[in-house]
């Protein structure tokens, strides 16, 4: 295939018995996985004749996704992902403007087909199911600029946008994160993110351009979770800041021999800078990578390297292989080293555009570059630091204040589990900061979190009221949705 992506598959079912694969306690050598993708792709061919239209996918994690995935890409036909969590008035005008060849998913198929698509459920993509059917001679030719993925973001603001990636934009990626982790055919990657978000594709995808085994597995429990890691040897685990707190604040660690751990990567939004020391500290023979990245960039744009964690410390790393960054103001004028604004990026990873959405595309992608909306600067040596979202400033007073300064700041309290900050309209001040808190214990009173912030705040930051939460809402990837915290303005 000339475009790469499943090229590094079909490299891997060199060594057939390898294996890519483990799914509970099943398990697909690199030759069975290849031989099932073209059959999933077969199966495509069957149901959909010449029709190339994008085949959604709405389901959960399991080999029949990475079946149905891999198969749609090998039959010719971009894979259109949408998280199964989408309540189904959000989903049905999403397929609506779509318009997808056919639908895969594990919900229902009763109001899917009702709304006029043709629904397919994911267990035909079982190995079982796709025993009875022919495989595909060969994978379908692709170009580099051919759509490889629609991906419609979990909606931390609203309804999804579905974010056009080419299988050059993925490949590029997958090229680069293997550039500072170098996974090998040894490597056992636990996988638990949601395969319809990219972070977790690219997880599955450079683990198979390694050679190496992907777990499937779940966070739900987090006990088990964590003894599964020393039973299955896991060698590498990403996650999102959520993961990463509960991994230290509620996980029974010290239970576990997790010595096997060589990879452990963030990303998905701001963590505090002392819990990502607290996490070198509690696996000081792992190689903890913390990034930035989004959709819009397939999944990763910077990495800061281990090795610069203390002196660069609250910083997201330096571009990766082929990405550029600017810093800018309100009028795109470059800013520089030292002074904030918005973040752009260029390089091949960067996405089509916004499917169905040229206006959307043309305010996002201008003059060349991808306007993030995020908030940093760069040093002088070209590390990145964030400082929110430009949508996520509270103006008090004629003051802009960053909401993840303070978040920042109650984080790092022993008794906050996590914390999520708003503005709040207020009759004077045109608005108040809000903070939502999920605590360690309830005997962790807004008294003491105030008086936390006044040693580290100035006086017009320090939260003017406080609701505390069991949760805070998330998408099914771990970004905290502001616009559901209760009473928010956001």
């Amino acid at each position: 295939m000339s475009g790469g992506l499943l090229e590094r598959l079909r490299r891997g079912a060199g060594t057939p018995d390898a294996v890519a694969l483990e799914d509970g306690d099943a398990r697909w050598t690199y030759g069975a996985l290849w031989d099932d993708v073209l059959r999933a792709a077969g199966l495509f061919d069957e149901q959909l004749g010449e029709r190339r239209g994008p085949v959604a996918i709405v389901a959960a994690n399991g080999v029949e996704y990475v079946l149905a995935m891999l198969g749609a890409l090998a039959s010719g036909r971009p894979a259109a992902e949408i998280s199964p969590q989408e309540p189904m008035e959000r989903l049905l005008p999403v397929l609506e403007k779509l318009a997808p060849a056919l639908v895969v998913t594990t919900l229902d198929p009763a109001p899917i087909a009702a709304a006029g698509h043709t629904v397919v459920s994911a267990t035909a993509f079982a190995p079982a199911a796709l025993a009875a059917t022919a495989p595909r001679a060969a994978t379908a030719a692709a170009a580099p600029d051919d759509l490889a993925f629609i991906v419609f973001t979990s909606g931390t603001t609203g309804q999804p946008k579905g974010v056009m990636l080419s299988h050059g934009n993925v490949t590029a990626v997958i090229d680069a994160i293997l550039d500072y982790l170098p996974l090998a055919p040894a490597d056992r990657y636990a996988l638990v993110l949601p395969l319809f978000h990219t972070y977790a594709k690219s997880v599955l995808l450079t683990t198979l351009a390694a050679g190496g085994t992907v777990v499937l597995d779940s966070f739900n429990d987090l006990p088990g979770f964590v003894a599964r890691l020393e039973s299955r040897r896991i060698t590498a685990f990403s996650g999102v800041p959520y993961h990463v707190n509960m991994l230290l604040k509620r996980a029974p660690l010290d239970r576990h021999d997790l010595s096997a751990l060589r990879f452990v990567t963030i990303s998905g939004s701001h963590l505090a800078t002392e819990t990502l020391h607290a996490l070198a500290r509690r696996f000081p023979s792992a190689r903890i990578v913390f990034m930035y990245g989004m959709t819009e960039t397939s999944t990763r744009a910077c990495a800061l390297p281990p090795e610069r964690m203390a002196d660069k410390a609250g910083s997201c790393g330096r571009p990766i292989r082929g990405v550029a960054l600017r810093i800018v103001d309100d009028g795109d004028r470059d800013l520089p080293s030292g002074r904030s604004g918005e973040v752009l990026v260029r390089g091949d990873n960067v996405m089509q555009g916004y499917f169905g959405d040229p206006a959307l595309t043309r305010a996002t992608l201008r003059g060349g570059w991808l306007h993030t909306g995020d908030l940093g600067y760069l040093d002088e040596e070209g590390y990145l630091f964030l400082v929110g979202r430009k949508t996520d400033l509270i103006k008090c007073a004629g003051e802009r204040i960053s909401a993840l300064e303070i978040e920042e700041v109650l984080a790092a309290h022993p008794g906050v589990l996590e914390a999520a900050v708003a503005g709040e309209p207020h009759p004077i001040l045109g608005e108040s900061v809000h903070a939502f808190v999920v605590r360690r214990a309830d005997d962790v009173s807004e008294e003491e979190l105030r008086r936390h912030c006044a040693l580290h705040l100035t006086h017009h930051k320090i939260p003017r009221s406080w609701t505390f939460l069991n949760e805070l809402p998330r998408t099914a990837s771990g970004k905290v949705q502001k616009h559901r915290l209760p009473g928010s303005a956001s």
